[in-house]
């Protein structure tokens, strides 16, 4: 075979590349520019995923030939199917979950601030925001409210 194709055109020796892949070849062989695509394409009833680079050979400022290397990405292209399939699946429950967490942040046992989960609205009747301005707010009145009562009784 290597001596049917030697000074044969990649077209020559591939007749049955379609139209698409000839007019990627000549884009590299134009700009000398290396071209990634990835295709979906069936063998039979066989499926798979391939990315395809077409890297060009330049010598004296001009495009020589262009190196092809097709890599079989099927797996990697399900595994980030599924992937989404998932968050997805994680995304849906947590917002269905109608208890939330909340952290407290204290510093010299004053409070600096508060982070709520998304669950807060469907607890509270208040957003993340509204209820973390809440909770400093009262925080501070009652303890304004107790050190008042307390110096009282001194």
């Amino acid at each position: 075979m290597e001596q049917d194709t030697i000074g044969k055109s990649i077209f020559e020796v591939f007749p049955f590349l379609n139209e698409k892949v000839r007019e990627e070849y000549l884009k590299v062989f134009e700009d000398g520019n290396p071209l990634i695509t990835v295709e979906t394409n069936r063998l039979g009833n066989i499926e798979f995923i391939t990315e395809t680079r077409k890297i060009p050979i330049i010598e004296e400022s001009k495009v020589i030939r262009v190196v092809t290397v097709v890599h079989d990405i099927s797996e990697r292209k399900r595994a980030e199917v599924e992937l989404r399939a998932s968050e997805e699946r994680y995304r849906r429950l947590l917002d269905s979950v109608t208890d939330y967490i909340y952290s407290v942040k204290l510093e010299s046992g004053q409070l600096l601030a508060t982070i709520h989960g998304p669950g807060c609205l469907a607890v509270t009747g208040y957003t993340s925001e509204e209820y973390m301005l809440i909770l400093i707010f009262g925080i501070k009145w009652y303890t304004t409210k107790i050190n008042k009562r307390s110096k009282t009784l001194e």
